[in-house]
């Protein structure tokens, strides 16, 4: 029997043979993500990474869009949102050359708490009296930024 109530979603997913993903609990609130002093560019590029729907390789893959899924710059990982932004090997040297005070303390986090605990750091960063937080969100923006001129610009 037909449903009567189509969503354009089902319709993708069927259509993209994609999985279909269970709704979030409803105890798990992203408030903090729109309540951040930043650009909504910025603001929606972190919402993105909360959700795991950055345009990695291994979304891509995971799509049916590239055939592998490993990381472009360091060649020996899985490049997913928590590799690219805080685990591959040039990420990690320029988290270290940040110097954040958290660095050493934190990373054993899952990658939705590291985030969220870096993101809305109140203490003050050492520059130009931003907070770690603020800083530390720019600093994923450039993280990403950076990457994707690498990879589709690499003789720039």
């Amino acid at each position: 029997s037909i449903d009567s109530n189509f969503q354009l979603k089902s319709a993708y997913d069927l259509a993209s043979n994609a999985k279909v993903y269970a709704p979030l609990p409803p105890t798990i609130s992203f408030n903090w993500i729109w309540s951040l002093q930043v650009p909504n560019r910025i603001r929606f590029f972190i919402w993105l990474v909360n959700h795991d729907r950055l345009a990695t390789r291994h979304l891509l893959h995971q799509r049916n869009i590239l055939p592998d899924n490993t990381c472009q710059l360091c060649s020996l990982h899985c490049e997913d949102t928590d590799h690219t932004l805080r685990k591959c090997i040039s990420t990690v040297h320029f988290w270290t050359a940040l110097k954040p005070p958290w660095l050493h303390n934190i990373n054993h986090l899952p990658f939705i708490s590291w985030l969220k605990k870096i993101c809305i750091d109140p203490s003050p960063s050492p520059f130009l009296s931003i907070s770690w937080g603020v800083l530390c969100i720019f600093a994923l923006w450039v993280i990403w930024n950076t990457r994707n001129k690498k990879i589709f610009e690499p003789h720039k």
